[in-house]
């Protein structure tokens, strides 16, 4: 399981390898290092000397004690801000220190830091045995944050003696707080890929796993032309015999919005808007609801039932919204539906 993993991560932690080339910045830091704000990753303690950070967005806590003693982990620390666990979804706001948590060989105690943009290739057996298309994008949608996916022919030093290699920025702009429901657009934007290196895709699938408790009312894609309203697909095995669309798995890791692109040309760049549902009208005064439209009450049944009727203004008639996808009928009491 983790060795599947952690190829699946090939393409996350081999740009953390030329980032740490080009500037030094290992792919493995001490808690210090990516929060120097938080005086107490510099104290020796459990959440500072026995956890670690693999780039900007895992945090890795491993077991370091026998299991005979425990299988439990104590004293993870988790830094301010929004963390996902990775097996369950949950998500817990830091800075706080999670004890008891269960860590069996099964479940390294890995979260996921919010905002985090994570490029994963397709299930494959060893490097090259299939091609990195389609790309998936697991993330994790807070605030503004970015990836800088890098890319070369993985065979050569072509990369580092004539700088043939291409990198590709990935954005993400949502709420804050969209990770706990937080109303709002997340956008996340591919740019075009910059540079060239032998073996480069010319064209390019998608697939994104949008981490969100709730299912968005449409997703839009553009691409450089006019905006396509991507169609919503009842379940993932709908999803899986389509080439695009989009799904929502609410039972899935607290809510995954699950979207697929057909191929586009890694030479212009591409836009996904996930968009909120409507918010709710205020109801008028004096009003009743059939679910869907509000309307004012204009006269009592004329048989002298008591129920509400309406005259057919805003698409009602006889107590029967004539909008809705299925006629219902006001009852006596404005509030509840037959």
């Amino acid at each position: 399981m983790y060795l599947k993993l952690k190829l699946r991560l090939m393409p996350y932690f081999y740009t953390l390898s030329r980032l740490a080339h080009d500037t030094g910045l290992p792919p493995v830091r001490a808690m210090a290092m990516e929060f120097p704000q938080d005086l107490s990753t510099f104290s020796n303690h459990t959440g500072s000397a026995q956890q670690f950070m693999a780039g900007p967005f895992f945090l890795v806590a491993p077991v370091y004690r026998p299991f005979a003693e425990s299988s439990m982990r104590d004293g993870i620390y988790l830094p301010a801000g929004l963390w996902v666990d990775y097996w369950s979804g949950e998500v817990t706001s830091g800075p706080m220190v999670l004890d008891s948590y269960p860590a069996p060989l099964s479940k390294l105690p890995l979260f996921i830091r919010s905002g985090a943009i994570i490029p994963m290739w397709p299930d494959m057996a060893y490097v090259g045995q299939l091609p990195a298309d389609p790309l998936t994008l697991d993330i994790y949608p807070s605030g503004e944050s970015s990836f800088e996916l890098y890319e070369d022919d993985g065979h050569t030093r072509e990369a580092l003696e004539a700088n043939k290699s291409t990198r590709t920025l990935i954005t993400c702009n949502a709420p804050p707080d969209a990770l706990l429901g937080q109303r709002g657009t997340t956008s996340i934007s591919i740019a075009a890929a910059v540079g060239h290196h032998r073996g480069k895709l010319r064209t390019r699938s998608y697939k994104l796993a949008v981490h969100l408790p709730k299912a968005p009312a449409s997703v839009m894609l553009a691409d450089g032309e006019t905006p396509l309203k991507l169609v919503q697909h009842p379940s993932m095995a709908s999803l899986d015999f389509h080439k695009d669309g989009w799904a929502f798995q609410g039972d899935d890791l607290g809510g995954i919005v699950h979207i697929r692109t057909t191929s586009h040309s890694t030479a212009t760049s591409l836009r996904l808007d996930l968009l909120p549902p409507a918010m709710a009208l205020p109801r008028p005064a004096g009003s009743v609801s059939c679910g869907a439209h509000w309307a004012a009450v204009c006269s009592e049944c004329p048989q002298g039932h008591g129920e509400a009727w309406c005259n057919g203004d805003c698409g009602w008639w006889n107590g029967i919204c004539q909008s809705a996808d299925w006629p219902r009928r006001l009852s006596k009491f404005p509030e509840i539906f037959l």
